[in-house]
């Protein structure tokens, strides 16, 4: 009783009312949908793949350009700029380069330091402060948004598919109410055309 009750309101049942282009319209629908759920993680796994492998090679360059060392913070350093718990802190500090040479300058702190401490820095090979290499959970974080970019990828192909559909089926369903009503509207209204 259910699986009628629900093909009915889903215009799949027999009723005189419902016409051709109401079954067409019900049934593109349907078939977007299905092409959506199956196509979305079709096209999700060799985007994640793809992404997850430039993001490894983009970690591996990172590792090789990027070198982990020690800055010293001076005894009465103050962080510049601190919005605590949403970015690192900001102070001056000296650390060695890669070379050896001493360099001094601003740099993020991950972390609380106190002054007089050590904090890891990453340095590039001249020594200037960048960001470290990509963590595994960066590179999880990037693979997982290159799926969601494939599905709505997807999406964004099958929605205005869809919707040039269900216009196409409106104009014609509206047309052939106009024919419709063209002749029944004279054996209500009693009137007579021509």
């Amino acid at each position: 009783m259910g699986v009628r009750r629900g093909a009915r309101r889903l215009a799949l049942g027999r009723n005189p009312l419902r016409r051709r282009v109401d079954r067409l319209r019900v049934w593109g629908t349907v078939a977007a949908v299905l092409l959506f759920v199956v196509g979305a993680p079709l096209a999700a796994r060799p985007a994640m793949g793809a992404v997850r492998a430039a993001a490894v090679r983009t970690a591996q360059a990172q590792e090789q350009q990027r070198h982990p060392v020690s800055a010293i913070l001076p005894r009465g350093a103050r962080p510049s700029v601190s919005v605590e718990g949403i970015m690192p802190d900001r102070v001056a500090a000296r650390w060695p380069g890669p070379d050896g040479r001493w360099h001094r300058g601003v740099v993020r702190m991950e972390v609380r330091v106190r002054p007089g401490g050590l904090a890891r820095i990453w340095v590039d090979d001249r020594g200037t402060p960048v960001a470290r290499p990509l963590t595994a959970s960066q590179i999880d974080g990037r693979t997982a948004l290159g799926g969601v970019a494939a599905g709505v990828g997807v999406a964004l192909v099958l929605g205005p598919a869809l919707l040039v559909l269900r216009w196409r089926l409106d104009r014609r369903a509206y047309a052939e109410w106009e024919l419709e009503w063209a002749e029944m509207e004279p054996r209500w209204t009693r009137r007579k055309y021509g």
